[in-house]
């Protein structure tokens, strides 16, 4: 408790220090991952800043023998009395952590907790990525009255095993070059435009079959071109008659 009212309460320290966790994960997970979707940039973000990650943290720097806790919250709870939750728990330990931390650099800190995501950036975050994986195949295989569809998948309930959230599957089919609704690949992600992008990532990855697709569009082009321009070269009625 305060002293005086010119004391800083905890709950004030804990909602500035809530604020600045959030700017500072979100400025760390935009200059760390320069290419990543907003949606899965705010899942990497909750990670950093939930209850669980936090209190993680209180436990390791010994907040949790430092901070004045009421009995309850004792590992036999109070004599003869209540005893909280772990839920209740995580959250002061969360809680406390804010409060203390305040405005605190925490890249070293964070940096372990999403290890597995900076390393898969750190292997593919230097390729130029000037077209997203649907238009480079659309350009590929794609011609008038060839179709590419991406239609939701059914998701088995299987989750992503960071955030533990629900996870997209999206399939990517072809109609045309003598195919329907042939399925190219699939894609799983937190998003479904991500989830739909690793599909069209996966199709292309059977090279085999995209360059049979690729030349069955090369010939339907030749041809094309040919027939435009033995229409140019063949005279109108009106050019014969004069």
């Amino acid at each position: 408790m305060r002293k005086s009212l010119s004391d800083q309460s905890y709950e004030r320290l804990e909602w500035i220090g809530d604020v600045y966790l959030e700017l500072i994960a979100s400025e760390l997970i935009y200059t760390t991952f320069p290419t990543l979707e907003p949606g899965k940039c705010s899942h990497y973000r909750e990670m950093l800043v939930r209850n669980s990650t936090l209190g993680q943290f209180a436990v390791y720097y010994g907040l949790d023998k430092r901070a004045n806790f009421p009995a309850e919250f004792g590992l036999g709870g109070r004599p003869n009395g209540t005893k909280a939750s772990e839920k209740q728990r995580v959250k002061a330990l969360g809680d406390i952590f804010e409060a203390y931390v305040g405005a605190l650099w925490l890249k070293e800190l964070w940096g372990p907790v999403l290890e597995r995501h900076v390393r898969e950036e750190e292997r593919g975050g230097n390729v130029v990525r000037d077209l997203n994986a649907k238009t480079q195949l659309e350009q590929m295989i794609g011609a008038p009255g060839i179709k590419i569809e991406y239609r939701d998948l059914p998701s088995g309930g299987k989750k992503d095993r960071d955030t533990r959230q629900e996870l997209f599957f999206v399939g990517c089919f072809l109609n045309g070059w003598g195919e329907t609704g042939l399925q190219l690949g699939y894609g799983q992600a937190l998003g479904k435009k991500e989830a739909g992008q690793r599909a069209a990532a996966k199709a292309m990855e059977n090279k085999k079959l995209i360059k049979k697709f690729a030349e069955k569009k090369k010939a339907f082009l030749v041809a094309r071109q040919a027939q435009a321009q033995e229409q140019l070269e063949t005279p109108t009625e009106a050019e014969k008659a004069a």
